[in-house]
């Protein structure tokens, strides 16, 4: 059984660099959608140029929120084993399963569920969330070059990363103090009956 260490300063950054993503994937959003219906406005104007200009400090923080995830990821699949879990998966795993072709479709969400349910005995209650997050991110980036059909999906897909980073974090760290708490609690000897 390994060692318990919270992953908690992790997650806490990857959902500050997925919030900044929602805020400037609203802003493309917003962007695209005033130059759609008044493109030759001052504000329309302002907006989609706004949004152009976000694109590359978009690209940085995703890069950099991706390498905040997997080092979170990788940190709460090696707590699995601390925690209990039935069949945890091999941590190198974990990282190098975002870096393989096409098995990454599946596999990703796979290992994200796996950490989720292995997190705690109890299954989440907000289950649906994981679809909340990969299909749209899938689909957003298959509509890039489209912000007003990509930027929404990307929004929605860093709201529900969010939650579940969140719900990760607070099932193992709840698991681990109920773990600690049993621990410490003796166990009845039969002398202590009489």
């Amino acid at each position: 059984m390994g060692r318990y260490v919270s992953a908690r300063a992790r997650a806490q950054l990857v959902d500050v660099l997925l919030a900044a993503q929602v805020a400037l994937y609203a802003l493309r959003f917003f962007g695209a959608l005033c130059g759609t219906v008044a493109p030759d406005g001052d504000l329309g104007m302002m907006l989609a140029r706004g949004a152009r200009l976000s694109q590359p400090f978009l690209l940085v923080l995703f890069i950099a929120t991706a390498i905040a995830f997997l080092f979170w990821l990788d940190r709460a699949a090696r707590n699995l084993p601390a925690l209990g879990a039935a069949s945890p998966i091999a941590p190198e795993h974990v990282v190098g399963i975002f870096f393989a072709p096409v098995v990454n479709l599946v596999g990703i969400p796979y290992v994200l569920r796996h950490v989720w349910y292995g997190s705690d005995p109890t299954p989440p209650a907000r289950s649906w969330l994981l679809v909340a997050w990969w299909p749209p991110f899938l689909f957003a980036w298959l509509t890039l070059g489209s912000p007003i059909v990509s930027a929404p999906l990307m929004l929605v897909s860093a709201a529900a990363l969010i939650a579940l980073v969140r719900d990760v974090q607070r099932r193992q760290d709840e698991q681990f103090r109920d773990d600690e708490l049993r621990r410490a609690v003796p166990d009845p000897t039969a002398d202590a009956l009489r």
